[in-house]
């Protein structure tokens, strides 16, 4: 059964795949913090400003969803922008090497959008942030020679996914203007 091109439908359907993979993250990222807290690895307050920064973007882009329509541009720019709040808030505060890879799940929902220069943005900002958080590490003290090795595998990681994340928007643009242009011939 084919299904005739709708763009609203398309663009509905990248914001609801990407808003249950928000959602998943949320819910996960939220349990494995709550058992930190059980565990007296993290304090109340902490939690809170956690949650806050977790779920206010997330409900935000509900908001904008709510208001402008499912199918709105504006969504993308919400979840990017919140969860990279929240991102920021994590990488800087948590002293794990896995908290890098905690963005790339929700970021790679993005190549729904086949946006390239939106995705180039993203990444830049992302390695920023690590960037920010190896400074803020070192001027810590987690300067050993481990330490070193690992932020260096984080921002590379980040950087090659990234870099994918763009070849595969580059390609499913590419192909999607060829049979555009193979479609047109053929009508003509």
């Amino acid at each position: 059964m084919e299904q005739e091109y709708n763009e609203e439908y398309f663009a509905r359907s990248a914001n609801m795949k990407a808003m249950y993979m928000w959602i998943v993250m949320g819910v996960v990222l939220s349990a494995a913090y709550a058992i930190e807290i059980a565990k007296g690895l993290r304090t109340v307050p902490y939690y809170i400003a956690f949650l806050s920064l977790c779920w206010v973007p997330f409900i935000a882009g509900l908001a904008a969803m709510k208001v402008k329509g499912r199918g709105t541009p504006i969504y993308k720019y919400v979840m990017a922008g919140g969860y990279g709040v929240f991102f920021a808030f994590v990488v800087m505060t948590t002293q794990t090497d896995l908290t890098f890879v905690y963005i790339l799940p929700l970021m790679s929902m993005l190549v729904l959008y086949k946006n390239r220069n939106f995705m180039v943005a993203c990444g830049i900002v992302n390695v920023l942030i690590l960037v920010v958080a190896v400074v803020h590490n070192i001027s810590q003290g987690r300067n050993e020679p481990s330490d070193i090795t690992s932020y260096e595998i984080q921002i590379l990681a980040t950087i090659l996914c990234y870099a994918g994340y763009i070849l595969s928007i580059n390609h499913l643009n590419h192909a999607d203007g060829t049979m555009l242009n193979s479609t047109k011939e053929s009508l003509q």
